[in-house]
């Protein structure tokens, strides 16, 4: 089962802490501080048994999604997305997220719906304003080119949770080199019905080395909905509570 990120990195942030100054007794102290151990490691907990990567191609192109967590917004490029070839390609990212595949054969065409993502390109996407992140069930990622020279997909993908927005941890990683066709879906979820993470407010793509430099990719899609908090989640809030209500009471009978 997965916990609420946010309350257990706010128990270990702050109620940890007082464990440590307050004046109850040790036995009382022991037990609360196993509770908040024990929340935080569910929290990190990978869900990941059944995470498979599934690959389709063709010739035609595929359709996206338009409702995915990512359409519209525009992510954080580091490294290089020049267009070459003369196919005066995105530069901005606007492509990956617009819920197009974009024109399917680039002979001699300009193509503001493919960015050409090359070596060690970054791509950082923030998922929105809910508190609790959001639960992700899958990412799909789609490229195609004019052969199959250019349409491979490799990539790494990290998740930063709703207590650390600003640390990304490596999730999973895609390497998928097909051989026939020109463009390719690849779609990474978990085969027993699961999430393949909570909590999640943040998603980076780390492109390392792709194929033959750069690669022509059209979409990328979050699937997911909003996280809400979960009764193991609320039950680790209402022990720090009714910890921090009872030390404030003797607090107030000793002064």
């Amino acid at each position: 089962m997965t916990i609420y990120f946010l309350a257990c990195n706010l128990l270990q942030g702050t109620y940890l802490t007082f464990l440590e100054s307050s004046d109850m007794n040790t036995l009382t102290q022991k037990a609360l501080a196993a509770a908040v151990t024990l929340g935080l490691a569910l929290a990190g907990a990978s869900a990941q048994a059944g995470v498979i990567t599934t690959v389709s191609t063709g010739n035609n192109g595929f359709t996206v999604a338009t409702t995915d967590l990512l359409a519209g917004r525009a992510g954080t490029i580091v490294g290089n997305v020049n267009s070459e070839e003369s196919l005066a390609t995105d530069t901005s990212g606007v492509s990956l997220t617009d819920g197009a595949f974009g024109q399917v054969s680039i002979d001699g065409h300009t193509n503001p719906g493919m960015i050409q993502i090359h070596n060690g390109v970054s791509i950082t996407y923030s998922l929105g304003a809910n508190a609790s992140g959001y639960t992700i069930n899958a990412i799909n990622s789609y490229t195609g080119w004019r052969d199959a020279g250019r349409y491979q997909q490799d990539y790494t993908v990290q998740f930063a949770y709703a207590g650390t927005p600003t640390t990304f941890v490596n999730a999973f990683s895609v390497a998928q080199h097909p051989n026939s066709g020109t463009s390719a879906f690849v779609s990474t979820f978990d085969n027993t019905g699961g999430s393949l993470a909570s909590n999640v407010v943040g998603v980076r793509f780390n492109f390392a080395n792709v194929q033959n430099g750069f690669v022509g990719y059209r979409e990328l899609d979050v699937i997911g909905a909003a996280a809400v908090p979960e009764p193991a989640s609320l039950m680790l809030f209402g022990l720090a509570a009714a910890g921090l209500v009872g030390a404030r009471r003797r607090a107030a009978k000793r002064a």
